[in-house]
């Protein structure tokens, strides 16, 4: 039987701003992008992270091609 591991999305959302906070851009991308990688990451918090990745980049067209890319795994949600 598989075990089922609860994720604290609010938490972890919470420690990736804080990175965000400390300027620490890099890690954060990371950290958005692992977290957008769960399937089962709620919208609400999909959203959140699409919207702080997207402050995360320096290269506004960069920041436009992953959004677009994320909207689209996104809709097959």
């Amino acid at each position: 039987m598989a075990a089922l591991i609860k994720i604290d999305w609010k938490y972890r959302f919470n420690t990736i701003v804080e990175l965000f906070d400390m300027e620490s851009l890099a890690i954060c991308q990371l950290e958005l992008r692992a977290l957008l990688a769960y399937p089962r990451l709620p919208r609400y918090y999909r959203i959140r992270c699409l919207i702080l990745l997207v402050q995360c980049e320096d290269d506004w067209y960069k920041s436009k091609v992953n959004t677009l890319k994320n909207s689209k795994r996104c809709d097959a949600c």
